[in-house]
């Protein structure tokens, strides 16, 4: 329908000229000028095109993306109904690290959650978990209910080195160790939503170098997002 629309355009213009009886040289330019119009009104009716569709191949990816990393977490509800308590945390699949000197491999997990008490969302906490824990150069932290020890260490979120302080709130207990963040909580949150990777330096004991601890960060945002509704955040 367009096409017929335009050769009448066209039709109109040699007319508008004195028809095909004048100056050749006058219609062939006019030709030329109206297949320019059409060439650039062609040209025009495609680019909204080619950005819709590249827009849309842009959201597809984002969404495959996404479900591409779902499965490095898991969502874990625990819920304590006499204290009207509720705690959701994502944990991230299993990594391993083997200090240099000896024959076993430790494996960590790295946790974020959230705390709903009486229907309203409380707090949230970051930590780390390992299968055994066993760190030079604790200091005891004094005003605790448990024996507790922390480290002041550096953690690496993308490129950036921050300094925090990591709490073992069960210093005594043999196996399982935990690591938690005690500061710069919000900052570290908001960094690890929008970074790939997260790496961890701990003074081990007997080892001359640190043992490295590397977590996948990947399709965190959304889980969070997803921990912290039920929370009521």
């Amino acid at each position: 329908m367009k096409k017929i629309l335009l050769s009448s355009i066209v039709a109109f213009g040699l007319i508008a000229c004195g028809g095909s009886s004048g100056n050749s040289s006058k219609d062939n330019s006019t030709d030329k000028a109206t297949q320019q119009k059409k060439e650039n009104i062609e040209k025009t009716k495609e680019e909204p095109s080619n950005k819709k569709d590249d827009k849309k191949t842009e959201t597809t990816k984002k969404i495959q993306n996404e479900d591409e990393f779902k499965d490095n977490w898991n969502i874990l509800i625990e819920e304590d109904e006499s204290k009207n308590e509720l705690y959701v945390g994502i944990k991230s699949k299993k990594i391993e690290s083997s200090p240099k000197s000896s024959s076993y491999t430790v494996g960590s997990n790295f946790f974020v959650g959230c705390k709903k008490k009486d229907n309203y969302f409380d707090d949230f906490f970051i930590f780390f978990r390992f299968d055994s824990l066993n760190l030079e150069n604790e200091e005891f932290l004094f005003g605790t209910e448990n024996p507790s020890y922390y480290i002041n260490t550096n953690i690496k979120i993308g490129e950036e080195k921050i300094n925090v302080d990591l709490v073992n709130p069960n210093a005594f207990t043999l196996g399982t160790g935990y690591l938690h963040l005690s500061n710069e909580k919000n900052y570290v949150l908001e960094k690890i939503k929008t970074s790939k990777i997260l790496s961890l330096d701990l003074d081990w004991y007997g080892e001359e170098k640190p043992v490295h601890f590397e977590y996948d960060l990947r399709g965190i945002n959304k889980m969070i997002d997803k921990a912290f509704k039920k929370c009521g955040y």
